[in-house]
């Protein structure tokens, strides 16, 4: 439901939809990459990287987590960190063949360059 939630925008929600997950389901990463997207949106950009760091912890291959940490990074202006995890969530979208998640990533890597 956080993802759905995101979706529509309701962040505050998916927050919480998430928190719930993580209580039932400790081990699963979507719902810390979730509440990760959530928290940048919201501007809580310190505490959306420790959701990320969680969910890539929990699952190494999410293509989502760290593209929401290279955002979260970018909002920080640590350049080479969120290009780093930009290049890594695209490496990742590509195997999984995820061309939605991968024009996305790929937006972001080209709004990064347009900053410098």
């Amino acid at each position: 439901r956080g993802h759905l939630k995101n979706k529509l925008g309701q962040y505050k929600s998916a927050i919480g939809d998430c928190n719930e997950s993580i209580r039932l389901n400790f081990d699963d990463a979507w719902p810390y990459a979730n509440r990760g997207f959530a928290k940048v949106k919201l501007g809580q950009i310190e505490s959306a990287l420790t959701d990320c760091d969680e969910a890539i912890q929990r699952n190494p291959a999410l293509a989502e987590a760290y593209h929401t940490r290279g955002e979260a990074y970018r909002l920080l202006g640590k350049t080479q960190e969120a290009k780093a995890d930009f290049q890594k969530a695209l490496e990742l979208a590509e195997q999984d063949e995820d061309q939605e998640l991968k024009i996305e990533i790929e937006q972001s890597l080209q709004e990064l360059d347009n900053t410098k």
